[in-house]
């Protein structure tokens, strides 16, 4: 008898100890946007404030855990539910980029790579510009100028290529810029010698672009 109720006290406590680790770690919850005096923050179901209002603009936590979110003093960055920095994405025209194929650019020490839905570093900073993975090809460039034109911020100049969602470059830095990106036919248009092309996706200039 006095062994049962030994085995019961036990499993009783080991029960509370897992559900008070569960209340504890925000990780394990679900949180909600609030607003509160024009900033944002999250809060529980049951309304327990997890962070406090403090940001300039977020939004909802994916499935995976992370929400981008606009700090006073970073900019835009991802956070956990524990209000830590997973990363910071590439900023684009005063907001931050958008997942596409995927993935989503970030950018450190003047470099641009590449995330995935979790925060996770696919592809390394290591381009100094890149756009979007389109049908799995992204462009890069490098030795280009960036150019401010009131809040957008263009790419001028430079020698232009294609990478694949592994980061490796297959079509290398030979081209004057991208126009378009490739279609479902394989096909992308940019600038050789100066004038506008098709190439398909190994980098060979198929006809003239009308």
């Amino acid at each position: 008898m006095v062994s049962k109720i030994r085995t019961i006290i036990i499993i009783t406590i080991v029960l509370m100890m897992g559900g008070c680790n569960s209340i504890e770690n925000p990780e394990n919850q679900n949180l909600n946007l609030f607003e509160k005096e024009g900033l944002y923050g999250y809060k529980t179901t049951d309304g327990e404030t997890v962070i406090p209002a403090k940001y300039i603009l977020a939004h909802e936590f994916s499935e995976h855990g992370i929400a981008p979110v606009l700090d006073v003093e970073k900019g835009w960055i991802y956070i956990n539910k524990s209000q830590q920095v997973v990363i910071k994405p590439y900023e684009v025209n005063n907001g931050y980029d958008e997942f596409s194929d995927g993935l989503a650019r970030f950018k450190k020490e003047d470099k641009i790579g590449f995330f995935n839905k979790k925060g996770e570093v696919i592809i390394p900073d290591k381009f100094e510009y890149a756009t979007k993975f389109i049908r799995g090809i992204a462009a890069v460039a490098k030795d280009l100028e960036i150019k401010k034109d009131g809040e957008l911020r263009l790419p001028v100049g430079g020698k232009w290529g294609f990478i694949n969602k592994s980061g490796k470059l297959i079509v290398q830095y030979k081209f004057d810029n991208v126009i378009f990106p490739f279609n479902e036919e394989g096909k992308a248009v940019v600038v050789y010698n100066g004038k506008k092309v098709y190439v398909n996706r190994n980098g060979e200039v198929l006809e003239s672009y009308k």
